[in-house]
């Protein structure tokens, strides 16, 4: 079984790994992008974020990991306008609304949404 950072911690701190049957083996791969991330990328999506006239947009995950000045949950509760997204795709969209704003898509590189993501900046080059 493969697991990411965040389950290996909780499997290691609570001893679970003894709990679990001999021949069932943990693969304690790097992680997901959210788990590995680092927490300078972090910091400077809150930064961008405090920047003027700006809106970060972000896929749900991400919005929840802290950074070393707190989550871009916590920067939207501070008044930052961060924003959830469910798609790349709804970026365009928000950028297209507020063009007098700097729209930035802080994309972390999740294999799922990378086909997305470039579709999105192709459309975004075609737009101008």
């Amino acid at each position: 079984m493969e697991v990411c950072g965040g389950h290996t911690h909780s499997i290691m701190k609570y001893g679970l790994l003894d709990l679990m049957p001999k021949n069932l083996e943990f693969v304690h791969g790097p992680g997901c992008p959210v788990c590995v991330m680092p927490r300078a990328r972090l910091d400077e999506a809150y930064e961008l974020a405090s920047m003027k006239d700006s809106v970060i947009l972000s896929l749900g995950d991400m919005m929840k990991v802290p950074g070393s000045y707190g989550s871009l949950i916590q920067a939207r509760e501070k008044g930052l306008d961060a924003r959830f997204l469910y798609s790349p795709m709804q970026a365009l969209e928000v950028a297209k609304e507020n063009p007098h704003k700097k729209v930035i898509y802080f994309a972390i590189g999740f294999e799922t949404t990378t086909p997305m993501t470039a579709s999105v900046l192709l459309n975004a080059k075609k737009e101008n």
